[in-house]
């Protein structure tokens, strides 16, 4: 018996947070594409490094939209850094030009809610041409450029470790999820930053967690453990995200576990939509 609606899509190989690499076929594809001003260069580097793009939420709904994203297709952004304006880049893509990094747990961990692998144990591909930072006149714009080019969102704490001003609450967290058996990666600025080399926190930024959580139980307990980090060192944001590809923000959660609300957004590949945790399918792995 099974906690899915009869009407709920079948489960996709791809989920929102992902990330994915393209083929050369698709990055030649992409740069046909009449991209203008700070866009084309930024592009250009990702596809020079292999840099990867993340799933986003796919438009299914409006076919007239620039975003929408017919049969055969998927919708992919990257944020990019400083140095290109910051901006949020989209592209349409054929799903045959797509291909990932084969690992446990997938671009977000393991979807069970257990400690993942460390990073340093993950398949890398290296930059195509030397595996170094570049120099000379093809130099990137943007400054020092990362000599492995990871498949997922880095872990928690190989950001943190990172981070030359971490408060004491952030370096602590990665043991304490530890502890209760959960694990954490970094998206937005903070995992971008890591994943390319490229420079885009600033002191307000704030460090976003993708947090795979196995049932409301494992929920509750994550968003109460990020409420005591966040009350003491703030700047905490991000999702934790169940076995159905469906994420909701750990704010919100917190905010359901206390009696505070009774629906939460609920994100997912195909939209979003308000609902009682307990009628979303959430089911605990078998």
């Amino acid at each position: 018996m099974t906690d899915t609606p009869p009407d709920s899509p079948r489960p996709a190989p791809w989920q929102r947070q992902m990330l994915v690499h393209l083929t050369e076929d698709g990055w030649r594809a992409a740069l046909r594409q009449p991209w203008t001003g700070e866009i084309r260069p930024c592009l250009e580097h990702w596809a020079e490094r292999d840099l990867p793009l993340v799933v986003a939420r796919q438009n299914l709904d409006n076919a007239k939209s620039a975003l929408a994203t017919p049969a055969g297709t998927l919708l992919l952004g990257l944020a990019a850094p400083q140095c290109w304006g910051r901006r949020r880049v989209a592209l349409r893509v054929a799903s045959s030009h797509l291909t990932m990094r084969s690992h446990s747990g997938g671009s977000l961990g393991d979807s069970t809610g257990r400690p993942d692998t460390p990073d340093a144990d993950l398949p890398t591909r290296t930059d195509r041409a030397s595996g170094v930072a570049r120099r000379g006149p093809n130099a990137s714009p943007c400054g020092r450029e990362p000599r492995l080019l990871p498949s997922r969102w880095p872990s928690l704490a190989a950001v943190v470790a990172g981070l030359p001003a971490a408060p004491a609450a952030w370096l602590a967290l990665p043991a304490q999820l530890h502890r209760v058996g959960l694990c954490a990666r970094v998206y937005g600025s903070h995992g971008w930053q890591h994943l390319t080399g490229l420079a885009y926190c600033h002191g307000a930024s704030d460090l976003d967690l993708l947090i795979p959580v196995a049932d409301h139980a494992t929920a509750t307990r994550a968003a109460t453990l990020l409420a005591a980090i966040d009350d003491e060192a703030g700047l905490l944001d991000g999702e934790l995200c169940f076995p159905d590809g469906r994420a909701v923000a750990w704010r919100e959660w917190r905010r359901w576990s206390q009696g505070a609300t009774r629906v939460v957004l609920f994100k997912s590949l195909h939209g979003a939509a308000l609902a009682e945790p307990g009628e979303a399918p959430c089911p605990n792995p078998a």
